[in-house]
């Protein structure tokens, strides 16, 4: 089962009064690495198993060290580590927008 109609839920929230939205793009990857929803939908983020494996190692042992040094890899591009909490993780590019990862039982 795929959960592409959450992106476009999901995006309807980040809609502002003036109809602008503030989200671009999501997916959701369970915390076993799994893509929840598909790359077909035109609003997915495609993201890379590589890329999410260090999301989820980085969730799981509580280390963004390497996010820190780094940057977080989506879609191929870097995005400049923020900070994080208990369950959920700020990145920035200059000029190109954010990353969030926020983990529950899933990350979105």
């Amino acid at each position: 089962m795929s959960w592409d109609s959450y992106i476009d839920s999901l995006i309807g929230y980040a809609t502002d009064e003036n109809g602008e939205s503030h989200i671009d793009k999501a997916c959701i990857i369970g915390k076993d690495g799994g893509k929840w929803t598909s790359d077909v939908h035109e609003k997915c983020m495609k993201i890379e198993q590589e890329e999410i494996n260090a999301i989820i190692q980085a969730f799981d042992s509580k280390d963004f060290s390497s996010f820190q040094t780094n940057g977080v890899l989506v879609e191929g591009q870097s995005y400049r580590y923020l900070r994080h909490d208990v369950d959920t993780m700020l990145a920035k590019q200059k000029d190109f927008g954010a990353s969030s990862s926020s983990a529950v039982k899933q990350l979105l």
